[in-house]
């Protein structure tokens, strides 16, 4: 069973933000075609900004090594405040 897989999102800021960031933007699972993109998240190189996700609303997903947020606006939220700051 797949626990993450990287998407294109529709927006180049969340892109970019993510790409600044070192992280990859994707769905955390269990995902089959009709949720992949239910819960949004972020891999990568997330340990040196793992407070701020949590802090920002995140939950960590072990199976899928992944940060998980509610939905693409948080997500984006939190991007854009970790950006700033970095």
């Amino acid at each position: 069973m797949i626990h993450f897989v990287a998407y294109s999102t529709t927006s180049q800021n969340i892109e970019a933000k993510a790409n600044y960031l070192g992280l990859i933007v994707g769905a955390a699972g269990p995902v089959t075609k009709s949720n992949w993109d239910s819960r949004p998240a972020v891999a990568g190189k997330t340990y040196p900004i793992k407070d701020a996700l949590r802090a920002a609303g995140a939950r960590w997903d072990g199976l899928a090594k992944a940060w998980a947020f509610q939905d693409m606006a948080q997500l984006e939220a939190a991007l854009n405040s970790i950006a700033e700051v970095n």
